[in-house]
Parts: structure tokens; sequence; C-alpha cells
């Protein structure tokens, strides 16, 4: 069972095409769950206005307190006045690893969003995070 679960996450994008910025990321997993993969929705955006809102799955492993996730989440993104990534549809992947304890876990995450090649230009960006979360049940 995947338990409904709320997580903050403050990051850093990346200096590769895009200059580095401040990132916050808000994560909800809803609890429901689809064989091994959990669903989960999300919300960025960068000191820029740079925002993305996206739906996807997780695929999170447990081994006592320590976990790994996974994720996979498509969505839409508005570059504000920061960086352009070719087009408004972009998905979001990446893993987190962490340790969950009495309900909070902390973890250390490393994400990528692009369009995949479906508009012309594909620079993408990365991010480093550090991630709070905390389950409702």
């Amino acid at each position: 069972d995947v338990a409904p679960e709320i997580e903050l996450s403050r990051g850093r994008v990346l200096e590769r095409r895009a200059a580095p910025s401040d990132e916050s990321y808000l994560r909800v997993q809803t609890g429901r769950q689809f064989g091994p993969f959990a669903e989960a929705a999300g919300l960025s955006s960068d000191e820029q206005g740079a925002t993305w809102l996206g739906y996807g799955l997780t695929w999170p492993v447990r081994l006592g307190p320590f976990y790994a996730e996974l994720h996979l989440m498509p969505g839409f993104y508005w570059p504000g006045d920061g960086f352009d990534l070719g087009g408004p549809m972009v998905f979001r992947s990446g893993i987190e690893l962490g340790v969950e304890l009495f309900g909070h876990g902390v973890g250390i995450g490393y994400d990528h969003r692009s369009h995949a090649g479906i508009f012309g230009s594909n620079p993408g960006i990365e991010t480093v995070m550090l991630r709070l979360g905390r389950r409702v049940d």
C-alpha cells in the first residue's frame, strides 16, 4: 500500500544550458496505486517564474526505513522569464533516495525535464533537490 503523502522540495536547476536558479516543488502522492506504481501530481516554480504542472506515476521501492523512488510525470511548462524548454508539454523524470521515520521522510532527488523531441529544439534542464515529505493518513 502507498499512503497519501505531501512532499515539499527545494532545489537548484543545474547549469547546462539554463542559468542556475532556485526551484520550489510541491508533489502530492494520492495513495492510489496501479500495480507497483503510485499516482502523483506536482507543481514547481523557480525564481524566474518558470512553472511546471504535471501528473504521473512514481515507482517506490522500500527497504526498511530507506527508500528509492523513480518517477515519470508528463505536464505543462510555462517559462515565465526563465529558460524556454522549446514547447509547452514537458516530461519530468528522475530518482530520489531517502529515509522515512515515523511518517516523515527526507530525501535527495535528481530530475530531468524535456519534451522528448516532440517540438523542434529540446534543450532540457536538470534539478538537484532536497525533499521533505509527510504522510497524511
